[in-house]
């Protein structure tokens, strides 16, 4: 469970638009693997793509931390989009239910982002717990929750934005 989201049922087939060539979903488009799983050493999470479901390698991925909008677009059969920093994806689950299941299982663990937004509208954040609301909560020990996702500083190629891996690139991510 991540932020009330049983991470593993946030897996299987999903269709991925290929990177801004030709039309949408017309011949552009790859049936992949699709995973949400643990950063090996540390509480962060990325959706993971892979070509199967027994590759262990995933061809790619984007830090759910980096995720700024999730979005649906189409009607009838929708499409899921997450827009990091320097990249949206699109995808499409096989089924309304599937896809029902991803937007919002993506859009619950992305909701502690800072100006993350659903549909293009901003999510309001709940202000922090006082210092006595978090002691409460936490029986009075004085250790702190282990953070969401653990920011270790890393940031991506030019010296910001997201840290989104595309296809072919690897390292990284814990395989599960």
């Amino acid at each position: 469970m991540a932020d009330g989201v049983d991470i593993r049922g946030l897996e299987g087939w999903l269709t991925k638009e290929k990177s801004e060539k030709g039309n949408k979903w017309i011949g552009d488009s790859n049936k992949r693997w699709f995973k949400v799983q643990a950063i090996q050493g540390s509480d962060e999470l990325a959706l993971c793509y892979f070509k199967n479901k027994k590759q262990k390698e995933p061809r790619g991925w984007v830090f759910l931390r980096d995720v700024i909008e999730v979005r649906e677009e189409g009607h009838g059969s929708p499409a899921l989009v997450l827009v990091v920093p320097q990249r949206t994806m699109n995808l499409k689950a096989q089924t309304k239910g599937e896809h029902r299941i991803w937007f919002d299982g993506i859009t619950k663990l992305c909701m502690a982002n800072p100006n993350f937004m659903i549909d293009g509208k901003e999510v309001q954040k709940k202000p922090p717990p006082s210092p006595a609301a978090a002691e409460a909560k936490h029986g009075g020990d004085g250790r702190e929750p282990s953070p969401a996702y653990k920011d270790d500083g890393s940031v991506g190629s030019g010296g910001g934005g997201s840290r989104f891996q595309q296809e072919n690139r690897g390292g990284g991510v814990a395989n599960g």
